[in-house]
């Protein structure tokens, strides 16, 4: 690939502004997107076209003998909106044909209608829009009908009036500044043939003098369903390379939220190219396979295939091996369209096109991916190989690109970010800055850093994201402390010097959060087993660490270092514990504002605060890794969340659904949602993919208190204190209860696991009342289910719900005494009230058995009449001493059950370990309610962070006040003066004012795996070796005397 010129490396918000301003230069002269193509290699080779041409251009026709016709293309005409700084998407109907222009006969009245209504209609949603942003325009109007389009802008600007002319195929205007035009569609454009100017030109430079401000209307790229796939996608790439060439940029589209990233590090962004190769591709595996390829969601694939299942009524059919030669040849084909536009933009450094060609390489790729999953025992093995080969194809050029990416970071960071003539100046005599702040370049390195690391995380691929960052992170690190470690500054610039070593390790401490992904990575234990990049960053860190200490310390502290001999200093000991450069310049990151120079290995309470900041720094949300945090240092995280939860929902209730679902209803043929909305991204689903606008305190409690009753088990140490805080907790326990469905949070958490119990039951009991069963033999069966059908809920809940049963109080009168019992017929009064609700009558039977019940007779074979009839009978399940056996027995056999699960004397040692919490993490992913819990404490957890934190690193010795409103804030980012001058909430001068009061002595007897040479050679270097006789006596003779301990074979000890 191309190198890129080093004159046009640019910053990314200036390639972002710069390609902005390139677009509003070129958008007035290009008005249309027209198509000409060749008759493709597919069609058949006898086409007979007779020609016949005349002087005037629309006696031109084209007849073909073959019935073949041209593809009717949906597009769009999209507005660049200056004062919202967004695009306005306005659809247009373009008419591609094979040949150059399409005779009026040829232009059939069903063509024209479905031509011209579409622009007229696309023309009306778009002046409606105009109009409304038009303060100045108060009178104006927009009205359609009949096709008729007339657009009122009131005195003195006239009104315009734009209507269809079937007869002659044509679109008139009436404009008040041009007068009228006749206009014809000729390749896919109305064009007023006596200048050849189109309609869209001419509203362009008229309606931009009234409305005060430049309108655009440009074609985007959608493409009618028609045709052979090889065809469409030809068409399409020959388009999107035609769109590039003009705009000098690609249409691109989001994808869902909750497929970017993941295992197969799925993008962000695709362009619109990528994205409807994959749509055409995922219909046609239908097609063929009969079955999903599992990409797409089912009302995707069924909307994609909808247009291509059938054509003129007959019914498509394509062989699978016709199949994957298909996927193969227009894979190839958007391949060479991606290596041209990467090498387009690589000479250009846009790194917008860029990241959308590379986010189209990672769609494609794991698109293929999922296919030769599918097929590889479907098709023969020949075919398997084509499409892995397509595979490992793409597969190498995301890779490339993203190597290519972070070269491009790298050279701008080294020939621009890191180049600053006075904060270089290290051999000049003068003070940098009067002594008042460290020096410019380290400050802009800390700033772009940042900066980039939000660019990347939304826009490349998490995983792809994270190594480029780090890779950037580590090349950056190189340039900088060669600088230092070869750097030989005056004793006036040895202040700044030192300063700025200092800010970069503690930049680096910061910025590694986020190129790790768990904290044995940050603190560098097992560096043979850390990955290439994160093992460079600590060797760096360390030895930019060994520089500062043996250069920077004051020449007293350093005398007494060396009082025993320098071969006695503890620094040359072997280290054994976390990165000694972590520890000193970054202790806040493990919770400790003092220096620990013993520390061997990281203790919970520090180790759960490090994976807190490496988890809120993540491109995408960890599973495992959130559960990880949960459950540390004995749960101290869900233990602060959940106590303060709990008290600030006391009272709350509510109902199950409402915590499970999202309410979703149709008004008007239109749908609603309440509280929150789909991503409406590519690959979205909308039982699966919703947007967190703002969480709610009984929303953050439920999902908590999901995650803990599966995963907990020790609830009488977690969950039951903060349960307690709520002084009213054991009221929702009392028998009077079972009937209310309005419950706490947390109690609808525990119900949620019981309910894939429940149906059985439902059925079994319907059942034995429909063949004559009585009430009593009904709650005997229930009570038989429930022992019997127990081992299916989760152990941690049976668990949970007996540390309930032991904690209530002497107010509290569970059913037959039992909370666990309580729980159980909570679930199954609810199923049937379901069941009621939902049932229809069933009354096929001639027969019908009455049974007298409190509540009156009932038909035993009407669902919704027994199902009420049962549910009414839990609720007396345990009066008067009816069942109190079975009751009995049904708690002795649960707590057996636990009992025998607890015999485990390592099941607390076990419960921290990596493959459990990652069981438990799979165990909550399997169902609905788990994935919607975690990623509500996520989001939660990363709103609330800054003050669980704070709180982690107190340790409960100061009170904190509790969290009230910030998790229902979205998260914001830092101001920018903020970011600039501070090193997370730390001044960025604080070495530079501390440097008196810093510990040096400490600093230097902490190990640090140093030989005796680089500890002599690192003190020589120290300037005020080569400035003696600007130092005072007491320094020259401190000076001197460490000159003669470094200077002999072997030192001795100070006299």
């Amino acid at each position: 690939m191309r190198k890129t010129p080093v004159g046009a490396l640019i910053s990314p918000t200036t390639t972002h502004s710069a390609g902005r301003v390139l677009v509003l230069n070129n958008l007035l002269d290009f008005l249309s997107i027209v198509t000409r193509f060749a008759v493709s290699r597919k069609l058949p080779n006898k086409l007979l076209i007779k020609a016949r041409c005349d002087i005037l251009p629309r006696h031109v026709a084209i007849y073909c003998k073959t019935v073949f016709g041209g593809y009717n293309n949906t597009c769009s005409v999209r507005h660049i909106n200056r004062k919202r700084n967004s695009l306005l998407r306005v659809p247009l109907v373009l008419h591609n044909s094979y040949a150059d222009q399409v005779h009026l006969e040829n232009f059939s009245l069903v063509e024209f209608e479905k031509v011209s209504d579409a622009t007229l209609e696309s023309l009306t949603e778009y002046f409606d829009e105009l109009i409304e942003e038009a303060p100045h325009l108060k009178d104006a109007d927009v009205s359609f009908g009949d096709g008729v389009l007339t657009i009122k802008f009131g005195d003195p600007y006239g009104t315009y009036v734009i209507n269809r002319q079937t007869p002659n195929r044509q679109i008139w205007l009436s404009s008040p500044t041009s007068g009228p035009k006749r206009y014809d569609f000729i390749n896919g454009q109305w064009i007023y043939k006596h200048d050849g100017k189109s309609l869209q030109e001419l509203l362009n430079n008229e309606i931009s003098v009234i409305v005060k401000k430049d309108i655009y209307i440009l074609p985007t790229m959608e493409i009618m369903e028609d045709g052979n796939l090889v065809d469409r996608v030809r068409i399409l790439l020959q388009r999107d390379m035609q769109y590039y060439q003009e705009m000098q940029t690609v249409l691109r589209e989001a994808l869902c939220v909750r497929v970017s990233g993941g295992k197969l590090d799925f993008p962000r962004h695709a362009s619109f190219a990528a994205i409807k190769i994959v749509m055409w591709w995922e219909a046609e595996f239908v097609i063929a396979f009969k079955r999903p390829s599992g990409l797409s969601t089912a009302d995707l694939k069924s909307k994609s295939s909808a247009g291509l299942g059938s054509e003129d009524g007959v019914v498509k059919k394509v062989q699978p091996s016709e199949f994957i030669l298909m996927v193969v040849d227009t894979a190839d084909q958007l391949l060479e369209h991606l290596h041209t536009l990467i090498q387009e933009c690589l000479d250009h450094a846009d790194l917008t096109v860029l990241t959308a060609t590379l986010g189209a390489a990672a769609l494609i790729r794991n698109c293929l991916w999922c296919y030769s999953q599918q097929v590889k025992h479907a098709v023969p093995s020949g075919s398997s190989e084509k499409i892995n080969n397509c595979y490992k194809s793409y597969h190498e050029m995301a890779e490339a690109v993203a190597e290519r990416l972070l070269d491009l970071h790298c050279r701008l960071i080294s020939l621009y970010i890191l180049n600053e003539a006075d904060s270089l100046g290290w051999h000049s005599n003068k003070s940098f800055f009067e002594r008042e702040r460290c020096s410019f370049v380290i400050q802009m390195w800390w700033l772009y850093m940042q900066g980039t690391r939000a660019d990347l995380w939304e826009s490349v691929p998490p995983k792809m994201a994270q190594r480029v960052f780090t890779g950037m992170l580590n090349e950056s690190l190189s340039i900088i402390v060669t600088r230092f470690i070869y750097g030989r500054p005056t004793l006036a610039r040895s202040e700044q010097f030192w300063t700025d070593a200092f800010n970069v390790l503690c930049c680096t401490g910061y910025l590694a959060l986020a190129g790790c992904t768990e904290s044995e990575e940050m603190i560098g234990i097992r560096s043979n087993k850390l990955p290439t990049a994160i093992r460079d960053v600590h060797a760096k860190c360390n030895e930019l660490l060994v520089c500062l200490l043996f250069r920077g310390t004051p020449l007293e502290d350093l005398y007494q270092a060396f009082r025993n001999g320098l071969e006695n200093l503890r620094a040359l000991e072997p280290r054994c514990g976390p990165s000694p450069w972590l520890l000193i310049c970054a202790p806040r990151l493990l919770g400790t504002p003092d220096l620990d120079t013993d520390l061997k290995k990281l203790p919970q309470d520090k180790a759960v605060i490090l994976e807190l900041n490496i988890l809120k720094n993540q491109p995408q949300p960890n599973w495992p890794q959130l559960m990880k945090v949960i459950s540390m240092n004995n749960h101290a995280v869900a233990k602060i969340l959940l106590k303060t939860l709990v008290r600030r929902c006391v009272g709350f209730t509510s109902d199950q659904k409402s915590m499970t679902t999202t309410t979703v209803t149709k008004k008007h043929g239109k749908k609603e949602t309440s509280g929150e909305t789909n991503c409406g991204g590519f690959l979205c689903s909308e039982s699966a993919c919703q947007k967190l606008s703002t969480i709610s305190g009984s929303l953050g409690l439920y999902s908590l208190s999901y995650i803990l009753a599966i995963s907990v088990n020790d609830p009488e140490h977690i969950i039951i204190p903060a349960l307690k805080e709520d002084p009213n907790w054991a009221n929702y326990l009392d028998r009077q209860q079972v009937w209310n469905q309005s419950r706490p949070p947390w109690l609808n958490a525990l119900l949620v696991p019981l309910k894939s119990m429940t149906p059985p039951i439902v059925e079994t009991l319907l059942n034995a009342v429909k063949t004559g069963a009585s009430m009593y033999q009904a709650m005997s069966l229930a009570l038989g289910c429930f022992v019997e059908l127990h081992v299916t809920v989760p152990t941690t809940i049976l668990r949970t719900a007996l540390a309930l049963n032991d904690n209530v109080p002497a107010r509290c009168h569970p059913l037959g005494g039992s909370v666990l019992l309580q729980i159980f017929c909570a679930a199954l009064y609810t199923a049937f009230l379901d069941v009621s609700a939902n049932g229809q009558t069933d009354l096929r039977s001639t027969t019908a058995m009455e049974i007298n019940v409190d509540s009156g007779p009932f038909n035993s074979h009407d669902r919704i009449a027994t199902s009420s009839a049962l549910a009414e009978a839990i609720c007396s399940i345990d009066e008067d001493n009816k069942h109190t056996t079975q009751i009995d027995y049904f708690s002795q056999v649960v707590r057996e059950s636990v009992k025998m699960t607890d015999q485990n004397p390592r099941s607390t040692e076990l419960e921290s370990m990596t493959r459990i919490v990652e069981t438990y993490t799979d165990e909550l992913l399997f169902t609905s309610a788990g994935r919607r819990s975690l990623k509500i404490v996520h989001e939660y957890l990363l709103r609330a962070s800054d003050w669980v934190l704070k709180r982690l690193r107190d340790g409960g010795s100061n009170a904190q006040p509790d969290l009230i409103d910030f998790p229902e804030i979205p998260l914001t980012a830092k101001p920018l003066t903020h970011i600039m001058f501070h090193i997370e909430d730390t001044d960025f001068d604080q070495f530079l004012t501390n440097y008196e009061a810093t510990n040096w002595k400490k600093v230097l007897t902490m190990p640090l795996s140093v030989s005796v040479e680089r500890a002599r050679s690192q003190i020589l270097a120290r300037p005020e070796f080569k400035n003696v006789g600007e130092l005072s006596q007491e320094e020259r003779e401190v000076v001197n005397s460490i000159k003669r301990l470094c200077s002999t074979v072997r030192s001795a000890r100070f006299k």
